[in-house]
């Protein structure tokens, strides 16, 4: 547990109670008011976990924190918990080594930098989990290179000030990843989806809210092989282009969407799930099914420009 009593110096043993933190043990930074030096990396910090409490704070200063075993908890809760970053050449990174088991809880986070997830666990992802939103001061990527669920916007809307990218490299016929569960407070920037590996892709699952995108939209969703893949994507508003390439799913749902991008579906396989309702797409918009198949779509209220 770190205590600071010396200076912020993640690598100074005095300033934890059982020794600087490495791959087989814990690092836990408490909350608020227990403690006078808050920690600022001066190496990489390699760690079995790292829970950080309720108004804590981190300095990246240039350096990555890559969980080997356990999870990641950044848990605001009352108070928001503040990551920043003294380095102008690098992002707050986290990484999970590809052993890792434990999930991943993000809430009432503020990241003052740009910021990369790279998750190679077989642990759940989950942001804007029961902590509270999380603040994103600039962009954000998350990168999923495991087979396990992700959950983006779990339970609150996060606010993206800047660019938000999310790569899937990795999936079963049942990965989930779904984003914007919950909606979100606005995205300033663009919005980027590229997940051609498969499993099932959700951007707005429940549609009930309307997420505007100020930048533009670019998704690129499929399957490989015989993988399944399910597309649901409900309620979102962008603003300025981009363009959406769907091919090759085994259920698709585009509902309540404003577009200003072109649209491409393709390999449409056979199923009576599929639905394309009340969308308004300003830019091209293209259907095709595979030669020998069928598909069965529920249409209707839509408008093209």
């Amino acid at each position: 547990t770190w205590n600071g009593s010396v200076n912020s110096n993640w690598n100074d043993a005095a300033n934890w109670s059982s020794g600087i933190p490495n791959t087989t043990t814990a690092a836990i930074i408490p909350a608020a008011g227990t403690v006078t030096n808050w920690p600022k990396l001066n190496v990489d910090a390699n760690v079995a976990a790292l829970t950080m409490g309720e108004g804590s704070s981190m300095d990246v200063n240039g350096f990555f924190v890559t969980i080997y075993s356990g999870g990641l908890n950044l848990n605001g809760g009352m108070a928001p918990i503040t990551i920043t970053n003294s380095s102008t050449v690098t992002n707050i990174a986290f990484t999970s080594a590809t052993g890792s088991t434990g999930n991943w809880l993000i809430g009432n986070v503020i990241f003052m930098d740009q910021v990369v997830y790279s998750i190679m666990g077989t642990g759940i992802f989950y942001d804007g989990s029961t902590g509270g939103a999380t603040v994103y001061k600039k962009d954000v990527s998350y990168i999923i290179q495991n087979t396990g669920n992700a959950f983006i916007c779990t339970y609150f809307p996060n606010v993206y000030e800047g660019n938000v990218g999310v790569i899937r490299n990795a999936a079963t016929s049942t990965s989930i990843t779904n984003i914007f569960v919950s909606g979100h407070a606005g995205i300033a920037g663009h919005f980027t989806l590229n997940n051609t590996v498969g499993g099932s892709s959700s951007i707005n699952p429940s549609g009930s809210t309307v997420d505007t995108i100020q930048g533009a939209v670019n998704i690129t969703v499929g399957r490989s092989g015989s993988l399944q893949h399910h597309f649901v994507m409900q309620g979102i508003v962008n603003n300025s282009g981009g363009n959406i390439n769907i091919a090759n799913v085994t259920k698709l749902i585009l509902s309540g969407n404003t577009l200003n991008t072109p649209v491409s579906i393709s390999g449409l396989a056979l199923s009576t799930e599929n639905t394309i309702r009340g969308n308004r797409i300003t830019g091209n918009f293209s259907i095709e099914h595979t030669v020998g198949t069928h598909a069965s779509i529920n249409t209707g209220g839509n408008k093209f420009n």
